[in-house]
């Protein structure tokens, strides 16, 4: 919505999502941050707020607008029955339009070639031994399903097969500190402030990751 409605503090209620806008005397008015919040409550008259994700994190092929909650909540679930033996250390999405190579193959195929590409890399536990059942297209159903289960707009992209299968990546140890250093060198992002990227915004973020997947 390019006009959405705009709500005061005192007009904002328990349990919906809000964008921040701001304004202030000198220099900014109604500007958007691109941060989204929940409201958990109130303490006395102040709202109580949960920080969800950034707009410019969502993932959107086709109009589905997943958020970055909801792909981790996916992610998390979806290892949480390998969680004796791995744990998550870092994700991040792209959408595989983002790549040449991810998107062509299958165009014109009249399959669905549209899906969102995940890179993991995963902790071992004390045991250092890779589960032998932990594959990454076996990962990528169970995510699929729990995205599947929590948004309503990537389900119905689903059932009219619009989006296919997502396609799950297990990434080399110190993968995302390269990404990192590549992201510092080349942007203005500071180190001090640094925050991983939860979705990959360039085709060279991207080939940086596929170059570092566990084969």
């Amino acid at each position: 919505m390019p006009s959405p409605q705009t709500f005061f503090v005192d007009e904002i209620e328990v349990g919906q999502n809000y964008e921040l806008i701001f304004s202030q005397r000198y220099g900014l008015y109604r500007y958007r941050f691109g941060d989204v919040i929940k409201v958990s409550g109130f303490y006395k008259n102040c709202p109580k707020v949960k920080f969800l994700y950034r707009k410019a994190t969502l993932l959107n092929l086709v109009g589905e607008k997943v958020d970055q909650t909801t792909i981790l909540e996916a992610i998390q679930a979806s290892l949480s029955r390998w969680a004796n033996t791995v744990e998550l250390s870092y994700y991040t999405v792209a959408e595989n339009t983002l790549l040449k190579e991810l998107h062509e193959g299958e165009a014109g195929s009249g399959n669905t070639y549209l899906f969102y590409v995940l890179f993991l890399e995963l902790k071992m536990n004390a045991s250092g031994k890779f589960p032998q059942d932990l594959q990454p297209h076996t990962l990528a159903q169970i995510i699929d399903r729990q995205i599947y289960e929590n948004h309503t707009f990537y389900r119905n992209f689903k059932d009219t097969d619009q989006i296919a299968l997502p396609r799950v990546y297990f990434v080399k140890t110190g993968a995302f500190l390269q990404l990192k250093e590549f992201i510092l060198q080349t942007t203005s992002s500071s180190r001090s402030q640094f925050k991983m990227p939860l979705k990959l915004r360039t085709s060279k973020m991207a080939e940086i990751m596929l170059a570092n997947v566990m084969h």
